[in-house]
């Protein structure tokens, strides 16, 4: 090929080009459209009135299809402060993938146009201020992702959530006013992924609702419905057909009742938050296995323990449950947070937290505990909270400053603690908050507190 043949194939591929660019025009259909829903809006967007003004393909948070179509592919006008009412012509972009108007002041009800768009993969219109309920006839065979957390949606969840949408994975309803039962058909949600329903007026008994079907989809990995008004017993059915669940949060409802044995069988579980709830009865009798306990053989209250090993936080505040902690606790090795406050919960701390190196808050007030600060808890280089205030514990106070080197929040105020305060707490650098008040210290605790900086601490001691 001589170098003349070559100029000319790419003078003929520029001239193609530019003329494919030119055709990027935007369709009359979806121009219309974007002119019907700038109507209704009371804030003007930036950009959209230029001398391109005709053309949409080229306005900010619009992105066209590649095809010669001028079809609108996405629209992602997030965080604009924008104002107004969505229009219904928000359907008429038939070819759209993506819509993103979250973070804006949008009012009114949800435009029922955008639940029937055939290519949709991504809704978020979360941190709005939308009302009303949400469609009840909902057709959206592409979805991925449904985000309309944020707002004051009313009503029940649709039956047709998943209607013809077996690829959605993620749903996003919090922080709303849903109310009732979640429907039956949400177990056609077989790909669902990501399941937020926190902060609602939903209720029912959860175990022998649609609430028992969501945590056990097969490829559930996180659900929320928390803060909600769920009755009964956590199912036994839980994770028995899907061990990929890392976060459950159920606190803030009215759940009773034991924790099922079958947590144990929630080995993906990173983070469970099940406080603040009505859970009773003692951990021991619980049966908790552990994931060493062979099938079928006789447990013993020493194996009675989570068998989930990746968990990271783990949240049992405010309830009524009882007993004693088990030295079982020494397998949650990837521990973070452990909070059992409020509850009834007696014996002696266990000596067990050497094995759980990662241990950053350990909350325990309000129990009836006794004994002393455990070893093992009391030399921890990785604790920044410590909190057994209003329990029973006592004997001298025995903490190793020079090793607790994140230690911020120190709270055992109202225990039986005896003796000097130790000489060392003002070598606990890190520390922010200390309450030692309502016990039994001799008087040369004001010596010792006093060496501390007040303008660095906050210091509540008894003053004699």
């Amino acid at each position: 090929m001589g170098a003349l043949d070559f100029l000319v194939i790419l003078s003929f591929m520029g001239c193609f080009l530019q003329s494919q660019a030119q055709s990027l025009s935007c369709h009359p259909n979806d121009f219309q459209a974007l002119q019907d829903f700038v109507r209704g809006l009371e804030t003007v967007i930036d950009g959209w009135e230029s001398e391109s003004y005709s053309d949409c393909c080229k306005w900010k948070g619009i992105t066209c299809h590649s095809s010669s179509t001028g079809k609108v592919a996405e629209l992602d006008l997030a965080e604009k402060k924008l104002s107004g009412k969505l229009s219904e012509s928000l359907g008429n972009l038939d070819q759209l993938k993506a819509l993103n108007l979250s973070h804006n002041f949008f009012k009114g009800s949800l435009p029922k146009s955008l639940f029937h768009l055939p290519n949709l993969q991504v809704l978020d219109l979360s941190s709005n201020y939308l009302a009303g309920p949400i469609s009840t006839a909902i057709n959206l065979p592409s979805i991925q992702e449904l985000d309309i957390s944020e707002n004051s949606l009313e009503g029940f969840l649709p039956k047709s959530i998943c209607h013809n949408s077996s690829s959605l994975r993620s749903l996003n309803l919090q922080r709303n006013y849903l109310q009732g039962n979640l429907p039956s058909q949400l177990g056609n949600c077989s790909s669902l992924e990501y399941l937020f329903l926190g902060q609602n007026n939903l209720n029912g008994e959860i175990a022998e609702s649609p609430i028992s079907t969501a945590i056990n989809l097969p490829s559930i990995q996180e659900l929320d419905i928390s803060e909600n008004s769920l009755e009964g017993f956590l199912p036994k059915s839980i994770c028995h057909n899907s061990s990929s669940l890392r976060s459950l949060n159920l606190q803030r409802n009215y759940l009773q009742g034991n924790l099922p044995s079958q947590l144990g069988n929630c080995s993906s579980l990173e983070y469970l938050f099940l406080g603040q709830n009505n859970l009773n009865g003692e951990i021991a009798e619980n049966q908790i296995q552990t994931a060493s306990t062979p099938t079928g053989a006789p447990e013993t209250s020493s194996q009675h323990a989570p068998a989930t090993t990746k968990l990271t936080q783990l949240s049992l505040r405010e309830n009524k449950l009882s007993g004693l902690i088990s030295q079982r606790i020494s397998n949650l090795t990837n521990l973070v947070q452990f909070d059992i406050s409020s509850n009834a919960f007696s014996g002696t701390i266990p000596d067990a937290f050497h094995s759980i190196g990662k241990l950053e808050k350990f909350v325990a007030f309000s129990n009836n505990f006794t004994g002393f600060i455990p070893l093992s808890m009391s030399n921890s280089p990785t604790l920044t909270t410590l909190n057994l205030r209003n329990n029973s514990l006592e004997g001298f106070l025995n903490l190793n400053c020079s090793a607790m080197v994140k230690l911020a929040t120190l709270g055992l105020a109202s225990n039986g603690f005896s003796g000097p305060i130790p000489d060392n707490l003002p070598s606990c650098q890190a520390l922010s908050t200390l309450d030692l008040s309502r016990n039994k210290f001799t008087d040369c605790e004001m010596v010792v507190v006093n060496e501390m900086d007040q303008e660095m601490v906050t210091v509540t001691v008894d003053k004699r």
